[in-house]
């Protein structure tokens, strides 16, 4: 079945490169750039024909978005951020195959398996599993201690004492609950407005405030209803002649509590049923994406929807595997306040305000390359790779008659040897001249 390339799949490729690039950069000896380059590539490369891979079944607009993600992470690398008009330089397909013929030469084997399995659910709590040597998790175990303290009856406790015991207790859980409710409805609503304001999921933030409505309105009812004479007599038994402000307060208590409570499912349960598998963050899809009319907004100032998404990728990453937290963590906290920036980031790359940004050690240029890309595309109906040139973006692609190569592999790598004469590559039209994009920077 032929797949689509998804925004999960952009996530997982670009963190898949950006751990083999870190564990390449620090081998001994150092390789040279165009050594690494060409491990990636060639990693990518297999990708496409490894039957365990996501990437094997993917057509050629997909097929296409994996060279683009490819071509977007290494020119913001530390090693080629400087050599990005090097990376411009057009060339022939011959010089494609130079490098085919000599790839025992200059690839170094990081591991054998995809950066995408089939039927893998990836959100960011997997992410210790491309960063895992660069993460280190401590677990540290301890017994948590309780006391208890025992109350030995008295007999000169009086059945109105005790009632008024039982009350004074109650009424303290009743206003510790209530307080706690009230702080976690007061995030929730502001996280609410939040996603309103920023177009980051309206229909999520819609439904949580309606079930904290709804919910602190059925708990007044609840407690008009059903605990108000209960609780009346207990007053009273305890000596209090005037039940009504402890009834009310109470019953305000128990509806803030039961709202809370329905917001915190509501929320738990909007997790399970909203979560996007093809969303950059699958927990939180619509606040790490393009929406159509951001895509469209971005084609017209210029910008790369693809080099964004992997901007975005890697602010994400920078946030760590937890979910983001709520807008008074990210306001009141340092850690808190350190996300909150990180995600004004993203705001600011959806909304096409920025044309270069810095994460980390990448450099990501976010101007949109008019250039032609030469590649060769794994077909799977053929079982065989077909080259033809293509833009590095798919509404702009001229499908071509290619030529194709022996797609036998062990181990899901294509063995890449040329079963064509040499031939130049066909042209888009007659009488016009294909552009070709460099495949890498020229260091010698």
């Amino acid at each position: 079945m032929v797949k689509k390339f998804s925004d999960n799949m952009l996530s997982q490729l670009y963190l898949g490169l950006a751990a083999d690039y870190k564990a390449l950069s620090k081998k001994s000896p150092a390789l040279t750039p165009e050594q690494i380059y060409w491990t990636l590539y060639f990693k990518v490369y297999g990708e496409l024909a490894n039957s365990n891979s996501a990437f094997h079944e993917l057509d050629y607009e997909g097929q296409g978005k994996t060279w683009a993600v490819f071509n977007a992470f290494i020119a913001s690398t530390p090693l080629y951020k400087n050599n990005f008009a090097q990376l411009q330089q057009f060339r022939r397909e011959q010089a494609i195959k130079d490098k085919l013929k000599k790839k025992q030469s200059v690839i170094f084997i990081i591991d054998s398996e995809p950066y995408c399995r089939h039927n893998v659910f990836f959100d960011w709590a997997m992410l210790n599993l491309y960063f895992s040597s660069l993460h280190a998790h401590h677990h540290h175990g301890g017994w948590r201690g309780s006391h208890h303290h025992g109350h030995s009856s008295s007999d000169s406790i009086n059945g109105e004492g005790l009632a008024f015991l039982i009350l004074v207790v109650l009424v303290l859980i009743a206003a510790v609950l209530a307080c706690l409710a009230l702080y976690y409805m007061l995030s929730q609503t502001l996280n609410s407005l939040e996603r309103f304001v920023w177009n980051e999921g309206w229909l999520q933030a819609f439904i949580t405030l309606s079930s904290m409505a709804a919910c602190t309105a059925a708990g007044a009812v609840l407690g008009m209803l059903v605990v108000a004479s209960p609780l009346s007599a207990l007053i009273l038994a305890a000596g209090i002649n005037n039940p009504v402000g402890l009834v009310i307060f109470t019953t305000v208590c128990l509806s803030l509590a039961l709202g809370a409570l329905g917001c915190f499912a509501t929320n738990a349960l909007q997790k399970h049923l909203l979560k996007d598998k093809d969303a950059i963050d699958p927990m939180d899809a619509c606040r790490f994406q393009l929406t159509d009319s951001e895509i469209d907004h971005l084609w017209e100032l210029g910008l790369d929807p693809i080099t964004i998404k992997c901007a975005i990728t890697a602010l994400r990453e920078q946030m760590g595997e937890e979910p983001v937290p709520s807008l008074l963590n990210r306001l009141f906290t340092t850690h808190g306040k350190e996300k909150q920036a990180l995600l004004a980031q993203v705001r600011q790359l959806r909304r096409g305000e920025l044309e270069e940004i810095t994460v980390d050690d990448m450099t990501f240029n976010l101007r949109r390359p008019q250039v032609m890309i030469p590649a060769y595309y794994y077909d799977a109906g053929n079982q065989a790779y077909v080259y033809h040139t293509a833009n590095l973006y798919p509404q702009f692609n001229v499908p071509q008659q290619g030529v194709y190569m022996d797609s036998s592999h062990q181990h899901g790598h294509a063995s890449m040897k040329p079963l064509s004469p040499e031939l130049p590559p066909p042209y888009p039209a007659e009488g016009q001249q294909p552009f070709y994009n460099a495949t890498a920077p020229s260091f010698g």
